[in-house]
């Protein structure tokens, strides 16, 4: 599992949430891509950009948490799946 992040730090993880992302990355469960961004998604690989290089990774599954609302409407209507979970 990959975590793409734009900024070099999370600043507003609950404490329990970064001690788990670390204890996950520190593991090797996850690999945390920091100052990273989006730049493509395609059915089975994605292109990140991080610190001004392309990265491209293999997928199965892009999951977009981006905070606040999302636009939803603008989203179905480029062909988006959105999935709802309630935790």
């Amino acid at each position: 599992m990959t975590l793409s992040y734009r900024g070099s730090e999370f600043k507003r993880l609950r404490k329990r949430n970064l001690e788990q992302l670390n204890a996950a990355e520190d593991s090797a469960q996850c690999r945390v891509m920091r100052n990273s961004g989006l730049a493509e998604i395609r059915p089975d690989s994605v292109s990140l950009n991080v610190d001004g290089k392309v990265v491209d990774l293999k997928n199965d599954y892009v999951l977009g948490l981006i905070g606040g609302e999302s636009p939803e409407s603008f989203l179905r209507k480029i062909g988006i799946e959105m999935v709802e979970k309630t935790v």
